[in-house]
């Protein structure tokens, strides 16, 4: 009799034990960053709470959902755009808090919430004008997609007393008349996530034009700074996964997902090229290398 009461109440608190379920889209070195940051916060704010693990890779994403769905989560903690995509349509109710994506208020809603990978343009201009202290002009080429991004780019460019010289194009195939139309006299050019115009050929057509006329290139990742950009500026993976950590205690805590509106990143990390600055004849502080994260020499 002791034995069978003995496992009611085993029984009862395993299936009152609070978890989190955690799909990943994939294995990527970012996505695993984002992750022990995530679990670092979470198991502090909440001792003892069970993390299960689920990945999409060669997975049916359906199937992994609905896994995720049957262990009964507090909330779904996504990592990477497909995953946050399968859970927020097939959460059945659960809350669900993404990272790790772009575009995090088109994916927010009544039961999720999370944050994105966009750097707010004064975060980027800061780090700009770290690296060009006197920068007074810079140039960008955006589409429809990315209208919003460049009006707030220009609104933060305007209260640092940088003139933006933008031009708005529908193609790839307006790319070069437009890239030579906005850079007469700038400091440097500003790109942006927009996979309607930049793709490999406008990429290396943009970079190879850079070090012809000697104009320098903010890229979006370490990726580009390699590539050929002087500069570029990612986001602190661990710190976003900490960010996601807090959510998701806050939801546990009782907070309706819905009324959380989705962050941006805090922290970002700053890659340099040395050599493309010598080439371009450009002198960066000794301050803004000091403080970068990857100096490409």
């Amino acid at each position: 009799m002791a034995v069978v009461f003995a496992f009611m109440v085993f029984a009862r608190t395993m299936a009152s034990a609070e978890s989190v379920a955690v799909i990943l889209s994939s294995g990527g070195e970012s996505f695993k960053e984002a992750l022990e940051g995530f679990k670092t916060v979470l198991k502090a704010k909440n001792p003892g709470i069970a993390i299960n693990e689920m990945s999409l890779q060669g997975a049916d994403s359906a199937g992994v959902v609905e896994k995720a769905v049957a262990s009964n989560p507090k909330v779904i903690f996504t990592i990477g755009s497909e995953a946050a995509k399968a859970a927020t349509s097939q959460s059945g109710g659960i809350p669900v808090v993404f990272c790790m994506v772009f575009n995090a208020a088109g994916m927010a809603g009544p039961t999720a919430t999370g944050v994105s990978l966009d750097i707010p343009a004064n975060m980027r201009l800061s780090g700009i004008k770290k690296i060009l202290p006197s920068a007074k002009k810079a140039g960008i080429i955006y589409s429809a997609n990315t209208e919003d991004f460049f009006s707030e780019f220009n609104a933060s460019a305007k209260s640092m007393g940088i003139q933006v010289s933008g031009k708005k194009i529908g193609s790839d195939a307006e790319f070069p008349g437009a890239l030579k139309e906005v850079t007469s006299g700038i400091d440097f050019f500003m790109m942006v996530v927009d996979l309607k115009i930049y793709f490999s050929q406008t990429i290396k057509f943009l970079l190879l034009e850079s070090l012809k006329n000697k104009f320098p290139v903010i890229g979006l990742s370490s990726f580009y700074t390699k590539a050929g950009a002087l500069a570029s500026f990612d986001c602190d993976y661990a710190d976003i996964g900490k960010q996601s950590g807090e959510l998701v205690s806050r939801i546990i805590g009782g907070e309706n997902p819905g009324s959380i509106k989705p962050a941006r990143p805090k922290k970002i990390k700053t890659s340099v090229n040395v050599l493309v600055a010598e080439k371009m004849g450009i002198t960066i502080p000794s301050e803004a290398l000091n403080d970068a994260s990857e100096v490409i020499k």
